[in-house]
């Protein structure tokens, strides 16, 4: 048991990194066991919902049920992002540090400084244990257990902890009717664990009810830094607040609950976007240069005394107004108009507080009334608007003269999701109904998410970088050199269309159709995509009625288009056969860490368990994927 790990390092490094094993004689159990990093990236990242962990996994660490570590699918989605957002906080990471550098400093040190002075020997392993144990229940209950002191109390909890590790994997290594009937006897290694559930749960408890004495002692600081950080969601902000600042209702500063959320996610996104903050600070950069720099340079020329936090206040105000309307309102300029907007912006905040510091009934009769701040509120309230509304017009005239980049940057990035395609878009392009490209919301949102999750691990691209350096090393050149020693003229697009057609269909299905060869053979599938776009493209240019007639009669574009439809489909269904032998002929290896292609990871899918669907999908992939090579291809060549 306690050699276990040596034990597996020596079966993996004589069996290839992987090994495959039964269980016991009619237990009906197979093992797989693995180190290989192309597996582990596959089961971890790549392709981690295809492999859950199952009510039997949670079975066996039953005394974690429902925990992160046990659940899966949305429910271990939504409990990850609320663990990782607590433990990535800086508040969080600060705390832990500092305390970890607290730990060792005044507890480790002078426990060793004291042992070495009286040459007391000791395990350093039971320090390390006693160290780690300290720091993660600090992390964990923000309550230190001092089992890292003088003197060295027992350490039942860690010990506990070592059980359930230790028992859980016997579970593993058994059928579930032997363990469950060793459970229900209560002898063996199940009456060990059963001792050792309750020493962590006296351990918890224990440790639960001392953190709830530090909170209740702990002042506001601390539970100041909880609501806004580790637990933001359990203190909303209510019907109230929203009234109170009522010329805010239903923006992020006043919502609740999974509105809030779904809007953060859209701001944050905006926000974080590399367009965003290139514009937000060049802009800041000139506004500094152009008026700032020349406005003070002008006073101090002509010695005009001014207030410096005004200039700040007007300063800020443009660099704000920019950033959210993509218009500069100019109040910092030479002749320094009057800044009313900022003025009832702060109106707005100081009768917001003057509202919290008294009765609801109290300000909402002021307010209808109309006397004291709440006049004054309402007479910011129009300014703000006029505001508002001249500054929007100014951005619709301004995105109306701003050319075509600007609005294609709006489009595709800041603002996509308020540009679906629609039902339209996607009967226009058919042959990819479905797929990626003609898909919107959540369903486009979801594929998205698998579909950059693919491309985007280290494992895929490396087997693609192999790939099209292979293909130009042992077809490309070897073609080009064949070609020049014999005299050969060829054309050099048609080389390129070959070569890009074969690395995208190598990415996407795991098989190179071998349109760039010595025979040049006819690149059907290549022509027919360019079909598809094409007619896609007449399409947009015609009343639906008549590409529609055009189809129902097959005449015009509209019977190339139906050729060339029939062509993809049977490339594709060739294509993927090819690729279900090699896998088939490939081994286990290689089915156990697929990833190396886009159908890979797709084709044991359940999503995409529908035929039509799975090569609506790859005809997505495989004009994006040409298209993509197409236009940087060139770029590479020449440089």
């Amino acid at each position: 048991m306690y050699n276990f790990h040596e034990y597996s390092y020596l079966v993996l490094a004589r069996s290839g990194l992987n090994f495959n094993g039964d269980g016991a004689p009619g237990a009906g159990m197979r093992f797989f066991i693995t180190c290989d990093p192309a597996n582990i990236q596959h089961i971890f990242t790549t392709n981690y919902h295809n492999c859950p962990k199952g009510a039997e996994f949670a079975a066996i660490f039953d005394i974690m049920a429902g925990g992160l570590f046990t659940i899966d699918g949305e429910l271990w989605h939504q409990r990850r992002v609320k663990f990782v957002g607590v433990i990535s906080s800086p508040w969080f990471t600060d705390r832990v540090a500092a305390h970890c550098r607290d730990k060792v400093k005044d507890h480790l040190l002078p426990l060793l400084a004291r042992m070495a002075s009286t040459a007391t020997s000791f395990d350093m392993q039971e320090l390390m244990v006693r160290l780690m144990f300290d720091m993660t229940a600090t992390a964990v209950f923000g309550v230190d257990p001092g089992f890292l002191s003088l003197d060295m109390p027992p350490i039942d909890a860690s010990i506990a902890m070592d059980m359930v590790m230790e028992v859980g994997f016997l579970r593993h290594t058994m059928p579930a009717s032997l363990w469950k009937a060793m459970r229900w006897l209560n002898i063996g290694p199940e009456r060990k664990l059963h001792e050792a559930k309750k020493v962590l749960h006296r351990f918890v408890v224990h440790t639960i009810e001392r953190r709830k004495t530090t909170r209740e002692n702990a002042g506001h600081d601390e539970d100041e830094e909880h609501i806004f950080t580790t637990n933001y969601h359990n203190f909303p902000k209510g019907a109230e607040f929203a009234a109170i600042f009522d010329i805010m209702a239903g923006g992020l500063f006043t919502i609740d609950g999974e509105l809030w959320h779904q809007r953060r996610v859209k701001f944050v996104g905006v926000i974080s976007s590399p367009w965003f903050t290139d514009r937000v600070a060049a802009h800041c950069r000139d506004k500094v240069k152009d008026h700032l720099l020349p406005l003070l340079a002008r006073m101090a020329s002509t010695a005009t005394s001014f207030d410096m936090q005004e200039l700040m206040v007007r300063l800020m105000f443009d660099m704000t107004a920019t950033a959210v309307f993509g218009v500069d309102p100019g109040f910092l300029s030479l002749d320094m108009p009057p800044i009313d907007a900022s003025i009832a912006m702060d109106m707005v905040m100081e009768v917001g507080f003057l509202r919290h510091t008294m009765p609801a009934s109290l300000w909402k009769a002021m307010r209808w009334l109309n006397i004291g701040p709440e006049r004054k509120l309402h007479e910011a309230k129009k300014v703000l608007h006029r505001f508002v509304v001249h500054t929007i017009e100014r951005r619709k005239t301004t995105r109306e003269n701003a050319g075509h980049d600007e609005d294609e940057e709006h489009i595709f990035t800041t603002n996509y999701h308020n540009f679906p395609k629609g039902a339209e878009f996607a009967a226009i392009f058919d042959i990819m109904a479905g797929g990626l490209f003609t898909i919107d919301g959540e369903l486009w949102h979801q594929r998205r998410v698998k579909f950059v999750g693919v491309i985007s691990s280290p494992w895929f691209t490396d087997r693609v970088a192999a790939h099209c350096r292979d293909k130009v090393k042992d077809h490309l050149l070897p073609l080009l050199a064949r070609m020049a020693s014999t005299a050969t003229s060829f054309d050099m697009q048609e080389l390129m269309v070959r070569l890009m057609f074969d690395m995208t269909a190598t990415a996407v299905f795991g098989v190179d159709p071998g349109f760039l060869s010595l025979d040049m053979p006819p690149i059907d599938a290549s022509i027919a995509m360019d079909m598809v776009m094409e007619v896609g493209f007449l399409r947009h240019t015609m009343p639906a009625s008549l590409w529609k007639a055009m189809r129902w009669l097959n005449i015009g574009p509209e019977r190339k288009l139906h050729e060339a439809k029939k062509v993809l489909h049977r490339f594709v269904v060739h294509t993927i056969e090819r690729r279900k032998t090699t896998r088939e002929n490939a081994g286990h290896d290689e089915d156990e860490e697929v990833g190396g292609d886009i159908l890979a990871s797709y084709i044991n899918d359940p999503d995409f368990a529908n035929d039509d669907l799975l090569r609506a999908t790859l005809i997505n992939f495989m004009i994006a994927g040409r298209d993509t090579i197409g236009t940087t291809l060139p770029w590479i060549f020449y440089h």
